[in-house]
């Protein structure tokens, strides 16, 4: 059985992290879900989205990716793999149009 594991984003994660909060952003979520956190757990939440740039929920959300493809979830892999890809033609596409300009 594998050990439940801590997972957190460090700044290992960093560009991981930064991926996710624009794909995060971009698709809005249509459902609501609710959970329970002690008031510890809340406080120490909060204070990492913070710290992170992110919102609660987005937060929330990277760290479940990320701890679903650390399982070998492979939807979750190819969520964060479809915000690498966009974020890849947003930079083309800008690179483009700076050289555009120059002409």
């Amino acid at each position: 059985m594998r050990p439940k594991s801590t997972f957190s984003l460090t700044k290992s994660h960093a560009r991981v992290q930064a991926l996710l909060r624009d794909h995060l952003a971009f698709y809005a979520p249509a459902t609501m879900m609710q959970f329970r956190a002690a008031d510890d757990e809340k406080a120490l939440i909060e204070k990492c989205a913070k710290k992170a740039g992110m919102t609660v929920s987005e937060y929330i959300r990277a760290c479940m990716l990320m701890e679903m493809v650390v399982d070998g979830e492979m939807q979750a892999l190819k969520i964060i793999g479809r915000t690498i890809g966009m974020k890849a033609m947003d930079a083309l596409s800008r690179r483009l149009k700076g050289s555009a300009a120059l002409e």
